[in-house]
């Protein structure tokens, strides 16, 4: 559905992830009762069932994405460049390089050339 009208979308995970979300959520919960409230797995439950509306913010709003690729993409040049910029400069330098990353990005994000923007 990426690319689709957020209508579509909203739609079709109505259609097909808001069951699996509801038998997840009955899971979650008849699960943690018969859980011991001190153990690791009870405690990954109830912090799932905190954060439920946030989780299935994307059933109420299509233009949520279901995952973060994007972001993740637009994170790793300067993720496989940071080791060749480690000596580079100042603070003040990392400031620079994080605005100017933030631009170019934004721009990318806005469908034009960041090199044409940036001239």
């Amino acid at each position: 559905m990426r690319g689709e009208a957020a209508e579509a979308r909203l739609a079709a995970r109505h259609a097909k992830s808001a069951p699996l979300f509801t038998e997840l959520k009955v899971w979650l919960e008849k699960t943690l009762a018969r859980l011991s409230g001190k153990s690791e797995l009870a405690g990954a439950i109830r912090y799932t069932l905190s954060r439920w509306q946030a989780m299935t913010l994307l059933l109420r709003d299509g233009r949520v994405c279901i995952d973060n690729n994007a972001a993740e993409r637009s994170m790793r040049p300067m993720c496989l460049g940071r080791k060749n910029w480690l000596l580079a400069g100042a603070d003040s330098g990392g400031e620079r390089a994080a605005s100017a990353y933030s631009l170019i990005e934004t721009v990318k994000m806005n469908g034009f050339d960041p090199e044409d923007y940036l001239r």
